[in-house]
């Protein structure tokens, strides 16, 4: 808890690098954390390491497999890396998990869009 403190903190000031050293330390150390991997995905996301970001977003959902934040996260680094079907697909899930959530349907909205790369993201790692 006190590391996924850490690195919101460093998320919140755009030191993606430094929150990426930080989770990938700690999500090796504490594997089963899936906050630290889920941490670790959207640093990578942000530094442009699209691979690492679905890796990680994957490994957070394997541990917490209806986690719908989780979901979402993967869905939209699937669309960052340019797998907008599958994007699609993991949107449409985060979306019918929690119809409430805005960022969620708008995630889906723009992957649904022309296909066009809208680097919004939330911030909280």
């Amino acid at each position: 808890m006190i590391i996924d403190k850490a690195g919101d903190f460093l998320i919140r000031l755009g030191r993606y690098e430094d929150g990426i050293a930080l989770y990938r330390r700690a999500a090796s150390r504490f594997p089963d954390a899936a906050v630290l991997h889920q941490g670790l995905g959207c640093c990578a996301g942000h530094q442009g390491l699209r691979g690492e970001a679905i890796s990680a977003s994957r490994a957070a959902l394997a541990l917490e497999p209806d986690n719908q934040k989780f979901v979402n996260d993967l869905g939209w680094s699937l669309y960052q890396a340019g797998s907008i079907e599958e994007a699609r697909t993991v949107l449409e899930r985060a979306v019918a998990m929690d119809k409430t959530d805005k960022l969620a349907a708008e995630n889906l909205r723009i992957c649904m869009s022309s296909g066009k790369h809208d680097h919004r993201r939330r911030a909280a790692g």
